[in-house]
């Protein structure tokens, strides 16, 4: 909040006249608040309504095979694929018109190593203090091992509930 300083004589410029304030409390914040994100073992980003990226946690990035700076301002389509780079977008532009959230989607993709995991993903609107969705925050969570459970479980209540008609069989016999 400056205002340029003249020499009334010259009319030289002399430097700036104003007041300023100590913003380090909120960069320390924000440092805190990145530091946080990036700790957290689940994908967390938001995206412009232009589909590109505005933050990436340092977890998602790794995924996607780039570093959280690396992937603001690129869109999923550049990060993974057309496909999937479609598949996103549609969700993104449906919270984008609706202003709702996805609730939880569960899904099934591979990140640039390959490796197809299960997520639990939600997307949500972030929205201004008139209510316009300005930007789409997703969470998404590695659920590859509780699903591998759940597999495992259904196998084995489906040998349990043989081997209780076996029992059964057998013993009408």
């Amino acid at each position: 909040n400056g205002v340029r300083v003249l020499d009334p004589a010259t009319g030289s410029f002399l430097g700036y006249r104003g007041t300023g304030r100590d913003i380090s409390e909120e960069a320390r914040t924000a440092e805190t608040f990145r530091a946080m994100i990036d700790a957290i073992p689940a994908m967390i980003n938001a995206k412009g309504l232009d589909g590109r990226y505005l933050l990436m946690n340092a977890y998602q990035a790794k995924l996607y095979g780039t570093t959280p700076a690396g992937a603001v301002g690129r869109t999923s389509a550049e990060l993974l694929g057309q496909e999937y780079g479609d598949y996103t977008g549609d969700i993104d532009r449906r919270v984008i018109e609706t202003g709702q959230p996805t609730g939880f989607i569960d899904e099934v993709y591979a990140g640039v190593d390959g490796v197809k995991r299960n997520w639990l993903m939600s997307k949500l609107p972030l929205k201004d203090e008139r209510g316009q969705v300005q930007h789409v925050i997703s969470i998404a969570m590695d659920i590859t091992a509780m699903k591998a459970t759940e597999q495992e479980l259904r196998a084995s209540q489906n040998a349990l509930s043989r081997a209780i008609v076996e029992l059964q069989q057998s013993d009408r016999a």
